[in-house]
């Protein structure tokens, strides 16, 4: 008959737990100073753990792995008995340094895009490393992870099964540390939009801009061959905007009552309004913005080049209503029309060449086009939000314009014609 082993001597406080209720167990983790510490695959703070805690469950849960010991450090019971602090063997960076998440997350991002397949924790660990720094350790490494996800939408995913890391968009990116050629590329393109209605300073700054990027592609990556002399823009009805005036706009959008002063251009006279700006948008070259006005007790657009002065009323509480950012322009596309005049939708025909051209065009979102003779003559039904700006487009269609509906939009344009008809027909 075979015998028992020996019993094994357990740490009284283990004995003690077992006795309890479940209810009462669950109480004691709780009341435990381990509820309170943080996670420590987390580690924001020294994370501690016991090796053997008084609960058994929870002596599994907050048990370290050798990983998180050499990061966070531990509590342990010692030989007589007693807790004891293992601190970690491996000094660490401060635990809130984003500068060390900057540069850690370029170097993570760098290395993952150029191995799809995923890396190990190591592999990202010496990756990671530099020269004059310590190897980053397991925490540094997840917190920094957590850093990008949360601050940059950058996620890197563990594959448990491969024991890698990967980016989970391999196009992810971080241009301000990490820039690639099409970070690059979206910029040069950007200043040259801009540059024809921009001022000087704008253009500069981002000419500057595009020279730090180039020569951090340069430290880091083979040279993309990419130069902002290869693209330039024009744009006839761009106008030009002053930075200063800008900033202050910016920053004053749904934050501050502002006082501006306006010229209309289509009355000539200069007035005095109160706002509370919501937001600035570039239409057709032109900077516009939309603000609630409290001199004429309603919403506004106002054209950015004929704001004479900005003086922003610090504060002063705003009066109107918060809006969500799909009410400030109305219910309309934006992008599509700033103006708001006698709404509908037109239905054009436009032939020959300016038809292929237009093919190409999109004039809004939802507009339908079907070609009424191959090639050469086609329809466009769309909505408009203001006539007036509406007709202003069709004019520029001169002789290719053959159809246009509905009466009332035919009626206004043909008004137009008639009066440059008049005014030019004694030359």
């Amino acid at each position: 008959m075979s015998r028992k082993p020996p019993a094994q001597l357990e740490d009284p406080r283990i004995a003690a737990a077992r006795g309890r209720s479940r209810a009462a167990e669950a109480a004691a983790v709780q009341r435990s100073p381990m509820s309170r510490l943080p996670s420590p695959s987390t580690c924001h703070e020294p994370a501690v753990a016991y090796v053997a805690h008084p609960h058994p469950i929870a002596a599994r849960a907050f048990a370290p792995s050798p990983a998180l010991q050499q990061d966070c450090g531990y509590l342990a019971l010692d030989a007589r008995g007693q807790i004891a602090w293992h601190p970690p063997p491996v000094a660490v960076a401060d635990r809130n340094d984003t500068r060390l998440w900057h540069r850690v997350g370029a170097a993570l991002i760098l290395a993952l895009r150029a191995n799809p397949d995923g890396l190990s924790l190591e592999q990202l660990r010496a990756a990671a490393r530099t020269h004059d720094e310590p190897l980053p350790s397991p925490g540094t490494i997840h917190r920094t992870r957590k850093w990008l996800a949360e601050q940059h939408e950058n996620h890197i995913d563990y594959d448990a099964r491969s024991r890698r890391y990967r980016l989970r968009d391999p196009d992810a990116a971080l241009p301000m540390e990490v820039p690639t050629a099409d970070d690059l590329a979206a910029v040069i393109y950007a200043a040259a939009m801009i540059e024809p209605f921009g001022d000087e300073g704008l253009s500069r700054r981002l000419r500057s801009l595009i020279e730090q990027m180039d020569e951090r592609i340069r430290e880091t990556q083979d040279n993309p061959g990419l130069h902002p002399s290869r693209i330039t823009a024009t744009m006839t009805t761009g106008s030009p905007t002053t930075p200063e005036l800008l900033v202050r706009l910016l920053r004053a959008a749904r934050r501050n009552v502002v006082r501006i002063v306006y010229v209309s251009p289509w009355a000539n006279t200069q007035r005095t309004y109160e706002i509370e700006p919501w937001q600035l948008r570039v239409h057709d070259g032109a900077l516009y913005l939309r603000a609630w006005s409290r001199t004429s007790n309603g919403p506004r657009s106002f054209r950015v080049a004929q704001v004479r002065n900005v003086l922003v009323r610090e504060g002063e509480p705003l009066s109107a209503a918060p809006i969500g950012p799909e009410a400030i322009w109305g219910e309309s596309v934006p992008a599509f029309g700033v103006d708001d005049h006698e709404p509908g939708e037109a239905t054009v025909r436009v032939t020959g060449g300016m038809a292929r051209w237009l093919e190409h065009e999109v004039w809004h979102p939802k507009q339908r086009d079907r070609w009424i003779e191959p090639h050469e003559t086609l329809e466009r039904t769309l909505h408009y939000r203001s006539r007036r700006e509406f007709v202003r487009r069709l004019l520029a269609m001169g002789d290719a314009l053959v159809h246009v509906e509905p009466a009332e939009l035919r009626a206004e344009l043909r008004a137009h014609v008639a009066a440059l008809h008049a005014r030019f027909a004694q030359d």
